[in-house]
């Protein structure tokens, strides 16, 4: 079982929504940035993040190798970027929403769903935009040598 920010993480990158530690800058002029787990909250971080973060999801099938995890990402604007920011959050449902299934990181992605619509979370602590926007994973797992459960 891959880390499913990570997966996350890379779909948004592969299309151009934000770079990553480790990743190649997409738009060093307009640059948005992403972590896994956690928003920085240094005033020496750049303002235009994202955030994702595994939140639970639902019980996985005992049988079969079926995941169905969630995660949130979490979107942070400049001072003042609050349509900048809500722009962002739509790319972010773009692009994720009714995902075509594919292998990721060792897995078979073969549905993201929405939870909800994007939310607004109004301002941290320094005036800066923040949204939320949730979504719902089927994941057919590669069941590790030890797992008591089987391949779809």
């Amino acid at each position: 079982m891959a880390d499913y920010c990570e997966g996350i993480r890379d779909i948004l990158y592969n299309e151009g929504v934000a770079n990553y530690n480790g990743g190649t800058p997409l738009d060093p002029v307009n640059a948005w940035y992403m972590m896994i787990s956690k928003m920085p909250d240094s005033q020496n971080d750049p303002d235009t993040y994202i955030a994702i973060v595994l939140t639970g999801g639902l019980e996985p099938n005992p049988k079969w190798s079926v995941d169905y995890p969630s995660i949130q990402c979490l979107i942070r604007g400049a001072k003042g970027g609050y349509n900048d920011a809500l722009a962002k959050a739509k790319e972010i449902k773009d692009v994720l929403l009714g995902f075509s299934s594919a292998d990721v990181n060792g897995d078979r992605w073969t549905n993201i769903n929405m939870i909800g619509d994007i939310a607004n979370l109004g301002y941290d602590e320094s005036n800066r935009p923040m949204f939320s926007v949730n979504f719902s994973l089927i994941i057919c797992a590669t069941p590790s040598g030890d797992s008591h459960r089987q391949s779809l």
